[in-house]
């Protein structure tokens, strides 16, 4: 790998993260710099990857000191805090309970789970009314274990979570979160599919056809990084909105060379300054536009940023509450936590 890094500094100019630590990327690829704030401070976003002419991906060589600091023992600044956050999540008090026999099985991920409970009923319904009868599965698939470099308790997380899933007998599993689609991609035999794309096959409540049509606000997308390589998906996000009558326009860093929101690869909760930075500036490349995201965590991030923020969900199925001020409401960590425990009986 060493061999191939030219020096363009191209994965530099794309990464406010790799500017502010005046990274040279040749020393990272020569396994010269093993510095765990650097690593701990990377979004894992693989937009480094996608700019480098030559395919270096320095988030692997970042991920690979984050595992080797937690094999040996290490205690980088709250990683504790982080590990902590990834036991909650999985914890029996804020995941379903077993025997939810169905033919579609939903999964709306950690952060959507925590955001609102009529949606997730919603989207229920419809899915439903659709393609077949459908129970909502809250789990964490353990991606916050694994972007920490916790192999064993990504395993022991990620092992309950497909258990739960497969008990539902269901022949579809359908999920909200970009998270959850590529643990279950990357891990498991289990194939999922988006629920973006889903919509796209099977139609949009007829309610909410063209809603929007008189509606004068702009809005920027932005494309997730866990959805960077998901072609069809960018795809079907804009005809969504196109259904929908959203005006909408795109990141300069969009699709295969988005930026991640701020909060991916766990640095929102391990190096919050970085992560707290990287939202203001990715909120500020918005231009003070309206930020429509498909990925809850996103929307929240941004919105912690200074952006307005929403998720396509909103418009979907939260239309009488989001119509006029597209924005979601503030919510502290206490009432995500009593969200997500209560959300988990629906």
């Amino acid at each position: 790998m060493h061999e191939k890094c030219i020096g363009c500094n191209r994965c530099v100019k794309s990464c406010s993260m790799l500017q502010d630590f005046e990274v040279n990327p040749k020393e990272i690829v020569l396994g010269n710099d093993e510095n765990e704030k650097l690593s701990f401070s990377c979004n894992l976003c693989g937009l480094c990857k996608e700019v480098c002419p030559k395919d270096i991906d320095l988030g692997y060589k970042f991920y690979n000191i984050r595992n080797k600091v937690v094999m040996n023992g290490g205690h980088y600044i709250k990683l504790k805090r982080a590990r902590n956050f990834q036991k909650w999540t999985a914890n029996k008090l804020f995941t379903s309970k077993g025997n939810k026999q169905c033919d579609v099985v939903f999964l709306p991920g950690c952060s959507l789970s925590s955001y609102n409970g009529s949606i997730l009923d919603k989207v229920k319904k419809y899915l439903t009314q659709t393609i077949g009868k459908t129970e909502i599965w809250i789990d964490c698939c353990g991606k916050p274990a694994k972007y920490i470099g916790d192999k064993d308790l990504f395993n022991k997380t990620f092992n309950k979570y497909i258990k739960g899933i497969k008990e539902t007998g269901a022949k579809r599993i359908i999920t909200a979160c970009g998270n959850c689609y590529n643990m279950l991609k990357e891990q498991s035999e289990i194939e999922a599919e988006l629920l973006w794309d889903v919509l796209a096959e099977c139609g949009l409540p007829d309610e909410v056809i063209g809603l929007y049509e008189n509606i004068d606000t702009e809005f920027i997308i932005h494309d997730p990084c866990s959805m960077r390589y998901e072609i069809e998906t960018h795809r079907n996000i804009r005809s969504l909105l196109d259904k929908l009558k959203v005006k909408h326009v795109e990141f300069e860093y969009n699709k295969e060379k988005t930026k991640c929101c701020g909060a991916g690869g766990m640095v929102g909760l391990i190096n919050e300054e970085v992560a707290h930075k990287n939202m203001r500036n990715r909120v500020q490349e918005s231009q003070g536009r309206n930020i429509i995201c498909y990925c809850q965590s996103c929307a929240e991030a941004l919105s912690f940023g200074g952006g307005q923020a929403i998720n396509i969900i909103d418009l979907i199925f939260n239309y009488e509450n989001i119509r006029y001020k597209f924005s979601q409401d503030t919510m502290n960590s206490v009432k995500r936590w009593k969200n997500r425990f209560l959300n988990k009986n629906i």
